[in-house]
């Protein structure tokens, strides 16, 4: 990507949009019109081809796998739809979808579709992702991740929204027996089944670009047993001793499956803690009325407090940084004095030990404060700043930024390279009132709101 340079206050994309020409020569016209925005910009820039497709009217929900886009579609009478499309070509199929279901996720092969309503059953129901041919169905049963080769799926009663009277001695409610299952994504076809006792807690890892890729099983009981799982053959893999006792409500065990050697725990008397599985020892402890502990950015454990949120590093569990209303603070690890501060930012997405993106956002997105920066970590000195823009962080874990004018629809979007601060210009669309949300996957991006969604590809050059 090619450094932009500063992005001066007062510009404004062109008031005027490309006017309208036959689809064959619609794509040509929007290149030109993105090379004529990017003209207008001090310096230089990279800019995607064009939009491929815009998505809408009707648009509820977009998922993007193996190079295609998967849509579903409400107009507002009659069934919503799933249509899936290679890319940026015509709909390959089209399917209606049943009263009360939706969209899971979807991968290369196989389309999840869940069942929203009633929630006292549950089930799902598995499609060819290319054809649309339905596969298998099963009911009882919500899908959590797929890793290994496998699909996951729990027992959708312990799902369920309970109203039962509370305990008359105000003792908490315990976890309730709850079932995994992984099967063939393509056939549905069991490969183990686990079952977790009461008061005890299953936890999945997560891919941080793929909030459905599963990496990682682990099961921890009331006595602190901890036993980890392979997610393809259901075999233990891995057991640790955490120094705690009593019904686990939750824990984590962190996007990539073991969080520098650590794990979250949520007690029943709303504490939570961070062990270490090597010795099983607490390392960091927050109590009521914090509320809990969990993974931050690249490396910290965060706890939320009031309107903020203080970071801990892993390894001594000391104060790393604090984010409330009024600024970003990055704290001295071993003194808790300010090491350095940025006023007026609150928003932060922390890229390792390296980088980190600060955010100036008003309550509806809209108010153009002190823009995006983005800072080296330790020292605070800055990389860049764009004034007067927002940024995003999208389905797929990359940055994007946007830009709308006071009293303006017209909202700009592009790609943000944390590295260099260099921005890939993808567009704009006319209609955008609200905070536009991005699905990314590949060298394709989607963006949008609700109803009204634009898909990009990205140049090869585009991560």
């Amino acid at each position: 990507m090619i450094d932009l340079g500063v992005v001066g206050p007062s510009w404004e994309p062109p008031d005027t949009p490309p006017p309208r020409r036959r689809p064959g020569r619609l794509r040509a016209v929007v290149v030109a019109a993105v090379a004529v925005l990017v003209a207008v910009l001090p310096g230089k820039e990279s800019a995607a081809d064009g939009p491929a497709l815009r998505i809408g009217p009707g648009e509820q929900r977009v998922a993007l796998a193996g190079g295609w886009l998967f849509v579903t579609r409400y107009a507002g009478e009659g069934a919503h739809t799933l249509e899936a499309r290679p890319g940026e070509g015509p709909p390959r199929w089209t399917v209606e979808l049943a009263d009360g279901e939706s969209l899971d996720f979807a991968d290369a092969s196989v389309v999840v579709l869940g069942l929203t309503y009633p929630f006292t059953h549950g089930g799902i129901t598995v499609r060819d992702a290319h054809t649309g041919a339905e596969l298998w169905r099963r009911a009882g049963v919500v899908a959590v991740g797929a890793g290994g080769g496998r699909l996951l799926l729990m027992d959708a009663s312990v799902l369920q929204v309970r109203d039962d009277a509370p305990d008359p001695d105000g003792a908490p409610p315990v976890p309730q027996e709850s079932r995994l299952f992984a099967v063939d994504p393509r056939t549905g076809a069991e490969a183990w089944t686990l079952l977790v006792p009461a008061g005890s807690a299953p936890s999945l890892g997560r891919d941080p670009d793929d909030p459905y890729r599963t990496t990682a099983l682990g099961v921890l009981d009331p006595d602190g047993a901890l036993r980890f799982y392979d997610l393809r053959t259901g075999a233990v893999t891995g057991a640790a001793r955490l120094e705690r006792t009593g019904p686990v409500m939750y824990f984590e065990i962190g996007d990539s499956g073991r969080r520098h050697g650590q794990v979250m725990v949520s007690e029943a008397d709303s504490s939570a803690g961070v062990y270490d599985l090597a010795s099983g020892r607490r390392v960091l402890r927050a109590g009521p009325p914090a509320q809990g502990i969990h993974s931050c950015g690249a490396e910290h454990w965060c706890v939320n407090e009031g309107q903020g949120a203080i970071a801990y590093e892993p390894a001594t569990g000391r104060p790393a940084w604090r984010v409330e209303s009024s600024g970003f603070t990055v704290l001295d690890p071993v003194t808790g004095s300010t090491r350095w501060r940025a006023d007026g930012y609150f928003r932060i997405s922390e890229l390792g030990p390296d980088a980190v993106v600060l955010g100036a956002m008003g309550d509806d997105d809209n108010v153009a404060g002190s823009g995006v920066r983005v800072a080296d970590a330790r020292t605070g000195a800055v990389r860049r700043t764009i004034p007067g823009w927002h940024y995003l962080q999208s389905v797929g874990n990359r940055l994007v930024v946007w830009h709308r004018a006071e009293g303006s629809k017209r909202t700009t979007v592009g790609l943000l390279d944390p590295a260099t601060g260099g921005v890939l210009v993808l567009g704009w669309a006319d209609t955008w009132a609200g905070r536009p949300e991005c699905v990314t996957a590949g060298a394709l991006i989607a963006c949008g709101i609700m109803g009204d969604m634009t898909l990009w590809r990205l140049p090869s050059s585009g991560r």
